[in-house]
């Protein structure tokens, strides 16, 4: 993710004008009120991700996870929905064919895959339909816990 007001790669949360409204309101609020409102939408589309997911052997599903990042700035925040695996790089999900190309399965699933034969096979789309899908359910909860956390500090 590129920034605090995204879910995952590039689908954006819309009402960025609202929240801006609610910040005007209060005076500078403090990072953790946005840290807190975008970890828990997140967990919307991890969830969603995880249901979405094809199953083989459940360690696709095990290896999506929310990963959290330091970025500049006191507090700042960054959440990236991805396949991490167990070890948190994802190295067991590394396939490599008999001819010695290697692939990433999460990234054959969730794009497409071309078998030995030439026939293309459409991927799954998980990852980008659990943030597609969810977009209004993580714009109303980041609204709500925003709006709750700034009534606190009032």
């Amino acid at each position: 993710m590129q920034g605090v007001d995204t879910v995952m790669a590039n689908n954006s949360v819309i009402g960025v004008a609202e929240v801006q409204r609610l910040f005007e309101q209060v005076g500078r609020a403090p990072a953790k009120v946005l840290t807190k409102a975008v970890k828990n939408s997140a967990k919307i589309v991890l969830l969603a991700a995880r249901a979405n997911a094809p199953v083989d052997s459940g360690a696709l599903k095990k290896g999506i996870k929310l990963k959290a990042e330091r970025r500049g700035g006191k507090g700042k925040r960054v959440y990236q929905i991805g396949v991490f695996g167990s070890a948190g790089g994802g190295e067991e999900f590394v396939k490599i064919s008999a001819a010695g190309k290697r692939s990433f399965y999460p990234a054959s699933q969730e794009y497409g895959w071309t078998d030995q034969y030439g026939k293309y096979h459409p991927g799954y789309s998980y990852l980008r339909n659990a943030a597609d899908r969810n977009t209004a359910r993580v714009h109303t909860m980041m609204l709500e816990i925003m709006a709750e956390e700034l009534d606190k500090l009032r």
